[in-house]
């Protein structure tokens, strides 16, 4: 599903796909999870050296954070293109978002709370947040 967005001077935009990831990576923005598929056993050697990598990679991205980073900010999801993310990983970059954007965090959290999806019938799967929808909302693109 292409998301557009018709701008002021009626011209239409496509921006990607709201169920292929997009890669993001300046503050202002929610990013997901790392793109790539990997066939690493969670427990081998080379899985945990690319999962503190990541860690790393958040810590000096956004060293004011010193919450514990959400698994799924640290590792790839099993299509390697996961549009989406955790709630939990979402009110993780809050703060810095806030920040970037001159916003509240509050403000933040009401846009990541408009583009949650919650479980299927109630049971099914998880919550999730879109990336791409997010990120245009806080843009100011879709409303």
């Amino acid at each position: 599903s292409v998301i557009r967005v018709t701008l002021a001077d009626g011209t239409t935009k496509e921006y990607g796909s709201a169920l292929i990831a997009q890669t993001f990576t300046k503050p202002e923005y929610l990013i997901g999870r790392p793109a790539g598929v990997s066939n690493l056993s969670p427990t081998s050697k080379e899985q945990a050296a690319l999962v503190q990598e990541r860690i790393n990679w958040w810590h000096s991205f956004d060293p004011a954070n010193k919450a514990e980073i959400p698994a799924d900010l640290v590792t790839c999801s099993g299509s390697g293109v996961d549009p989406n993310i955790s709630p939990e990983a979402a009110e993780y970059q809050v703060a810095r978002i806030a920040s970037a954007r001159g916003i509240s965090p509050d403000e933040v959290r009401a846009v990541i709370e408009t583009y949650t999806t919650g479980r299927l019938l109630g049971f099914l799967g998880e919550p999730a947040v879109n990336l791409l929808k997010v990120n245009l909302a806080l843009d100011g693109l879709l409303g």
